[in-house]
């Protein structure tokens, strides 16, 4: 993928209740919407989290334009994510290999 990828954080907001950081990025690459693996990867590089405790919950790409809008939740550990997030979400979010193993 050439060109250099931009994620800004638009919102982040901490839910007490799950213990979760529910976050809003928007992503804009010259490329187009990078994979959900390399965008996992570049946002928990940028919040100094382990990628495993990053889940992304929806990328909303904008027709036309290069940018899209990713939401994120951050786990504390990953038995809290496992326990809160839904079990397709738990699924996309894993790498290719490991998903491949499974089947």
């Amino acid at each position: 993928m050439s060109g250099e990828v931009q994620i800004e954080l638009v919102s982040e907001t901490y839910n007490p209740l799950v213990e979760r950081r529910e976050l809003v990025f928007e992503v804009s690459s010259p490329a187009g919407t990078p994979k959900r693996e390399v965008l996992r990867k570049l946002i928990s590089q940028l919040l100094h989290v382990d990628e495993n405790l990053v889940y992304m919950k929806k990328i909303i790409g904008t027709y036309g334009v290069n940018k899209a809008r990713v939401r994120v939740n951050v786990y504390k550990s990953v038995e809290e994510a496992l326990k809160f997030e839904p079990k397709h979400i738990i699924e996309r979010n894993k790498p290719k290999e490991e998903a491949k193993e499974e089947e």
